[in-house]
């Protein structure tokens, strides 16, 4: 068995240490909203990087932006285990419902392999218990897979194996940090962009494919950095200048609002500033807070908008962004 894959030895190249809290429960989202931007995403160039925050999320907009190369970045380690489960998960699943079945535990009594609609196929899981000797059969699985790319510290596949359990336990009705006030995964799966598309990477055959092929080509790369530090950025900027990557999307979710808390707002823009960006980049965030917005969807318990990402650096540099309510 090799000491490591190339895929261990670059994620080992760009994490910084981890700073976040251990026990930091962000294991799905709670952004009903991101759906609304997801054609706009579509129109962007396919090719460029995208960079990110955080869990899943990340795969819908990945499905629509079409992006090369892909790195999520976060400053929990934990947030990087997640992604490690989702990429054993997805590599050994050729369609979206042996994934559901695989990382849920769950097998339908009914044959929902050919059911398209995506709130129909939640349902189906829904009714299905979860059964712990397939989750004890999917915890081996991903844990020899890992290994094998070279993941092998006890205390990070440990954590991977209380992850996955977390995430069976609920199956379809699972919800950030388990609060009923936030929207469960088997309602966003049937989400719809605001041309009436699929939008949730898991509504549509096609979009599962297309994070499928990346994380196949080891190119989707869950990071641990500091949007505002000093260790990771500078790799990660000298990485995709290597590669001749230019970044089409960053997606930052409400980070910006926490950075201006910290008082580090003016050094995340500096290293984005050093990221090659292509000139057509769109930055997305995200308010998890009630704010009358035009672009706010009614219903939706968060607002997301794109912007153009040179725009913003252009506007941020002059000083015409000084708190959280002017990026909205």
């Amino acid at each position: 068995m090799p000491s490591e894959s190339p895929y261990k030895a670059l994620l080992d190249r760009l994490c910084e240490p981890p700073a976040g809290p251990a026990s930091a429960d962000n294991l799905m989202t709670n952004e009903d909203s991101i759906a609304s931007v997801l054609d706009r995403l579509a129109e962007l160039p396919a090719g460029n990087a995208y960079l990110g925050v955080g869990p899943d999320q990340n795969f819908s907009m990945i499905a629509a932006a079409r992006p090369a190369k892909a790195l999520i970045l976060d400053f929990r380690t934990k947030n990087r285990n997640l992604h490690l489960l989702h990429k054993a998960i997805v590599e050994r699943s050729p369609d979206r419902y042996v994934y559901l079945r695989t990382f849920w535990a769950r097998s339908p009594v009914t044959e929902v392999e050919t059911v398209a609609d995506p709130a129909r196929l939640a349902a189906a899981f829904a009714a299905a218990p979860m059964k712990p000797e397939v989750l004890a059969a999917a915890q081996r699985d991903v844990r020899r897979f890992l290994e094998a790319e070279g993941f092998r510290a006890e205390d990070d596949l440990a954590d991977i194996a209380k992850i996955q359990a977390r995430l069976a336990g609920p199956g379809p009705e699972g919800r950030f940090l388990a609060l009923r006030m936030y929207p469960a995964i088997g309602r966003l799966m049937a989400m719809n962009s605001r041309s009436g598309r699929p939008g949730h990477w898991l509504a549509d055959g096609s979009l599962y494919e297309i994070v499928r092929n990346l994380h196949q080509a080891d190119a989707i790369l869950p990071v641990v950095a500091d949007w505002a530090g000093t260790l990771a950025m500078p790799k990660i900027a000298a990485y995709l200048s290597e590669l001749r990557a230019k970044v089409g999307c960053i997606y930052v979710s409400d980070v910006e609002f926490f950075l201006f808390r910290a008082g580090s707002f003016d050094r995340y823009v500096a290293n984005l500033t050093r990221l090659p960006i292509a000139e057509e980049a769109v930055i997305v965030r995200t308010s998890t807070r009630e704010i009358d917005h035009p672009e706010r969807v009614a219903g939706n318990s968060s607002t997301t908008i794109v912007r153009s990402l040179p725009a913003f650096l252009e506007a941020a540099r002059a000083g015409k962004i000084r708190r959280w309510d002017d990026l909205f």
